[in-house]
């Protein structure tokens, strides 16, 4: 207990020292995703004895470290194999806090707080990292195919509305031209009927013949 202390001798001693300082326990637990890919899960747990359990922390467990790791493997095996390995690598900290959960409740019966569970390492077998960057690559192969494809498609059709708009304003040009044409004719018309005295259809008749020749 923390303070000034006396013991009685011979008729009492000191029979531990135990540390009410905070302890790091760094394992390696081998598991199997719900997809059947093996992994490696590195779990760092922090713990500390609880000063009013001192005595169940040194009494009712030999080796505390063994029982942790015991939980811990425990709780990572029943938790990641619920997961497929795409799931489980996005809820690291999910499997972090059912870890840290079992824990406390495995632990605090023998005079032990857990202080934090952290899952500092996912790591699947060497071929199966290679086979996710393959994946990978050809998935964004494959995205930048479509990518191409769709600027490709993108740049045609404008091409295609531009050859609309060109021909488009060539017809309206060619339709208005040929309207100044009809209009200026008829001006001619008026013009030879007013100073020549004649009829509309002889008018028109001149002029035709002149156009023609």
């Amino acid at each position: 207990m923390p303070g000034l202390n006396f013991i009685f001798w011979p008729f009492q001693s000191i029979a531990i020292r135990l540390s009410l300082r905070i302890q790091q326990l760094d394992m390696i637990c081998e598991t199997k995703t719900k997809d059947s890919v093996f992994v490696k899960v590195g779990v760092t747990i922090q713990y500390r004895v609880l000063p009013m359990k001192a005595y169940d922390a040194h009494y009712r467990l030999t080796s505390p470290s063994q029982q942790i790791q015991s939980c811990v493997f425990d709780a990572v095996r029943s938790t990641v194999p619920t997961m497929n390995l795409d799931a489980a690598f996005a809820s690291k900290n999910d499997i972090a806090v059912s870890v840290h959960n079992q824990l406390m409740k495995c632990m605090s019966d023998y005079g032990y707080e857990i202080s934090s569970t952290l899952i500092t390492e996912f790591s699947p077998d060497d071929k199966v990292k290679w086979s996710m960057n393959e994946i990978y690559a050809c998935k964004r192969l494959k995205e930048a195919t479509v990518e191409k494809a769709e600027a490709e498609k993108i740049r045609l059709m404008k091409n295609a509305e531009g050859e609309a708009e060109g021909r488009y304003l060539s017809g309206l040009g060619t339709a208005r031209q040929r309207k100044a044409l009809a209009q200026s004719f008829q001006i001619s018309l008026d013009d030879f009927e007013d100073e020549l005295d004649i009829s509309f259809e002889d008018v028109r008749n001149v002029l035709l013949l002149r156009w023609v020749h």
